[in-house]
């Protein structure tokens, strides 16, 4: 396939008209056939109050996108049989004491876990923490509720199925992605 300059031109009168109307403020775009680019394009600002247009180039933050991920990381260790969804995390995070031994795998995916953001939220961004911070940090919080009993988006349960990860795999995060993402699923 070859991109025609009216196909081009109709392709980006789309991806134009779709970013106005969700008021997304630039994206980088790529069609691939056959591991070959036919097209590889920026639309719109990266950064708007500098003006600053995205580009073939422009990387984003990933931010929350990384969550989907995560739990099927740890859907894909229950299914191997290295965990339990219903598992107390204190089997690999001791940290949390008693007050986690109510809090399951299955409550962190789910954002059910009562465990609070705000001692992440007063770590100074610049510093390069270790996990084990992480975690002590986010320990050192009361819980907010009764695990299981109310739903609030939690980062820091995900934090803490990152470290729960490395516990039980000895890898990384991104160590344990690549090799689970890039075998198949039995």
């Amino acid at each position: 396939m070859v991109l025609t300059s009216a196909v081009y031109s109709e392709i980006e009168d789309h991806i134009r008209r779709h970013l106005a109307e969700q008021r997304v403020p630039g994206a980088s775009v790529a069609i691939i056939q056959d591991d070959q680019p036919l097209l590889l394009s920026g639309f719109g600002f990266a950064d708007i109050e500098n003006q600053i247009p995205v580009t073939e180039n422009t990387t984003f933050p990933i931010a929350s996108l990384t969550k989907q991920f995560t739990a099927t990381l740890v859907t894909v260790l229950a299914l191997e049989g290295k965990l339990h969804l219903d598992d107390a995390i204190t089997k690999w995070l001791p940290e949390g004491g008693h007050k986690w031994s109510m809090i399951s795998v299955r409550h962190l995916i789910a954002h059910l876990s009562g465990i609070s953001d705000a001692p992440m939220n007063d770590l100074d961004d610049q510093t390069d923490y270790t996990e084990d911070e992480f975690v002590s940090t986010i320990a050192s919080a009361p819980l907010l509720w009764q695990s299981g009993t109310k739903w609030d988006y939690c980062n820091s349960g995900y934090v803490l199925l990152g470290a729960l990860i490395h516990r039980i795999t000895s890898q990384t995060w991104y160590d344990a992605m690549s090799e689970k993402s890039s075998s198949p699923l039995e």
